[in-house]
């Protein structure tokens, strides 16, 4: 799926707002599928472009979604 620029830039904002030990659900393409994940953020790296859902890294470019709820 080819994200639109709104779409873009409200996940844009959605990722802002992930932070470690939140409970978070991603919506991410992996092996030609979009699996959605639901687990703790166990880390979040802007540089690398990684986050890390308990022990699957996610690649930014390959997040469709997120949402976030505080524990």
């Amino acid at each position: 799926i080819e994200l639109s620029e709104e779409m873009s830039e409200e996940l844009d904002r959605k990722m802002h707002l992930v932070k470690k030990g939140q409970i978070a659900t991603i919506i991410y393409f992996h092996r030609d599928e979009y699996v959605k994940i639901t687990g703790m953020v166990a880390r979040i790296d802007p540089t690398s472009r990684l986050l890390q859902i308990v022990n699957t890294k996610i690649s930014f470019e390959d997040i469709l979604d997120v949402s976030v709820r505080e524990l």
